[in-house]
């Protein structure tokens, strides 16, 4: 299903004036030209992503487009099948580079390629190997067998098969955005994998450098029969700070369905699988509160019911930015993490829960009945007394509208028929741009979405104070500081607002946040 709120995953890309660096789908700075089904967008990265305009465009998943650009030194002008339907000039201009093309999160061909009138010869398309696209192909020299991807596997919609007839292959992985792992001399780490395996077969696990010829630390073990969990302990003998976790095969098939990898309990905070650096980092810059969500929140299957039970049973999900995502740390995880750091937390939840999962996610994180089969669940995890939580936010950068406004008071519902001391967090979205005086009629360009009034969030502060919230509330607004030497007038904007909360319901005890 295509809509407007997965665009940032389904979309074929002309980058200009590109300077491109480490990997990552933001690691470079230039422009880039992008189009989705219905939606023509202009951006520019600078080891970011910066959207600056986006313009209806007739285009659907199949078809052929021509997509122009024409550059005039700060003028971007952009086209599609010939009509011009972006032209921006950008205060900031990047003024050389290099041409590139790309598909994120979805399959396209380009032909016809020119630059400045003159052909672009592109490279022949190459027969790629069927390897997860997290990870990458290994196979020692004269080494025989083959990668293949199918649907199943032991949690999600695909596994991993690795056939192996002489030599050694396998797959390995490099950690975020491919950018190296980082191994301690002499630490343990600990992990496991799942695996199948119709006939007994030798795996390995190693931890090695960059490109696999180092070994640092290794584990054999023979892996047969349908699904089972296989632990293991790697101690590297020398410290690699551009490293690499393999899982390779020899003389046998195997499938792979999960793996996991992280530091014993050296380098872990307080217990939890959380990096102690990460842990006691944030422990060092005072913070008192933390929130978690953003886009990813956003992703259709992004529900807090898919987080319960043991990471390696939630079925991945089409996440935001990657088609393939797991639950492996989340809201309970979070919460559990903000425990530890002794702050307040924001959980942010998906802005489509219903009332009744709110409600349960509540029973849940605070019920004390332990006939409650909510309570149970929470006990079954290890966590015998209720979570610290005074904070929920539904959704993130919304369009506040109507039909949010009745999801809200919805979960708002749901909430606070368990537990009414907790303050609900609306996940707003962008009043940066002008103030507006009217609340019942704002100019279109004061928002980011274009509300022409207050009224869902008037319906919304009004039912707070019916139920005995005093109105009580937040809105979470985002302030974007990417805009060359003319800043957009934020501290302005963001009083404004707050005080037309007021106006549209007197007597509000609702923040902006």
């Amino acid at each position: 299903r295509q809509k407007s709120r997965t665009f940032s995953y389904i979309t074929k890309s002309l980058f200009i004036n590109g300077i491109f660096g480490d990997e990552g789908g933001d690691a470079f700075t230039g422009y880039e030209i992008a189009v989705a089904p219905g939606l023509v967008r202009l951006a520019r990265h600078q080891n970011n992503y910066v959207n600056l305009v986006d313009a209806p465009a007739e285009v659907a998943i199949g078809d052929t487009v021509k997509l122009e650009a024409v550059l005039k030194g700060a003028e971007i002008a952009v086209s599609v099948n010939g009509k011009e339907l972006i032209r921006y000039v950008d205060e900031a201009p990047v003024l050389e580079g290099k041409l590139g093309l790309r598909a994120y999160g979805t399959g396209m061909k380009a032909s016809c390629v020119t630059l400045n009138g003159e052909a672009v010869v592109l490279p022949e398309e190459k027969e790629h190997e069927q390897v997860s696209s997290m990870w990458l192909p290994y196979r020692t020299e004269a080494a025989e067998g083959e990668f293949r991807l199918e649907k199943g596997g032991y949690n999600g919609s695909q596994e991993q098969i690795i056939s192996c007839s002489s030599g050694e292959i396998g797959v390995y992985n490099r950690g975020l955005n491919r950018s190296g792992m980082y191994f301690a001399a002499d630490k343990d780490y600990n992990g496991y994998l799942y695996i199948s395996a119709v006939r007994p077969v030798r795996v390995t696990v190693s931890l090695r450098n960059a490109d696999c010829s180092v070994v640092y630390a290794s584990e054999t073990f023979t892996a047969r029969g349908g699904w089972k969990k296989y632990a293991f302990t790697l101690v590297p003998d020398a410290e690699e700070i551009n490293g690499s976790f393999l899982v390779s095969v020899s003389d046998g098939e195997a499938k792979l369905g999960y793996a996991f990898l992280e530091m014993g309990e050296w380098g872990r905070y307080k217990g939890l699988h959380v990096r102690r650096d990460v842990g006691e980092g944030l422990e060092k810059m005072g913070i008192n509160l933390l929130r978690f969500g953003g886009c990813m929140a956003n992703a259709e299957e992004y529900l807090w019911k898919k987080m319960t039970g043991e990471p390696e049973d939630r079925v991945p999900y089409r996440g935001w930015w990657y088609p393939y995502s797991s639950f492996g740390f989340g809201i309970l995880e979070f919460i559990e993490l903000c425990e530890k750091l002794g702050v307040a937390c924001v959980p942010d939840f998906n802005g489509y829960e219903t009332e009744e999962d709110m409600r349960d996610f509540v029973r849940y994180a605070l019920g004390t009945d332990e006939n409650d089969e909510w309570v149970q669940l929470r006990l079954q995890s290890s966590h015998p007394q209720p979570y610290q939580l005074e904070y929920i936010q539904f959704g993130n950068e919304e369009t506040v509208d109507e039909a949010f406004a009745d999801r809200f008071i919805a979960a708002c519902r749901g909430v606070w028929s368990v537990a009414p001391q907790i303050t609900m967090v609306v996940g707003d979205f962008d009043y940066n741009r002008h103030p507006f005086d009217d609340p019942w009629d704002i100019p279109p360009e004061c928002t980011a979405k274009g509300l022409p009034n207050l009224n869902p969030h008037k319906r919304m502060m009004d039912y707070a104070m019916e139920a005995g919230q005093n109105g009580k509330v937040w809105f979470d607004i985002h302030w974007w500081s990417e805009h060359g030497t003319t800043p957009l007038p934020f501290p302005e904007c963001a009083w404004n607002f707050h005080k037309q909360l007021g106006v549209v319901t007197p007597g509000t005890k609702s923040k902006i946040v």
